[in-house]
């Protein structure tokens, strides 16, 4: 589980008449979430309410690694 690194604030959007919502309960977006993934080269960023900022996780998916081989068996 990884903790955010940097907070950014949300304004209105430009030109746009729907605002941002937040990813984990739907409610408006005050606030961009950045997630540090891989030591710097891979940032996830949500987009997050007040009320789910103070508890903004990220969960890295459980993705099963590919074993080698890299050509067909014919």
């Amino acid at each position: 589980m990884l903790r955010h690194y940097d907070i950014k604030p949300l304004g209105q959007r430009k030109n746009k008449s729907k605002p941002y919502y937040c990813n984990t309960c739907g409610d408006v977006a005050t606030a961009e979430a950045l997630f540090e993934v891989d030591q710097g080269t891979v940032i996830i960023m949500q987009r997050l309410c007040a009320r789910c900022l103070s508890s903004a996780n990220y969960e890295l998916p459980n993705i099963p690694e590919v074993s080698g081989g890299g050509g067909s068996s014919r």
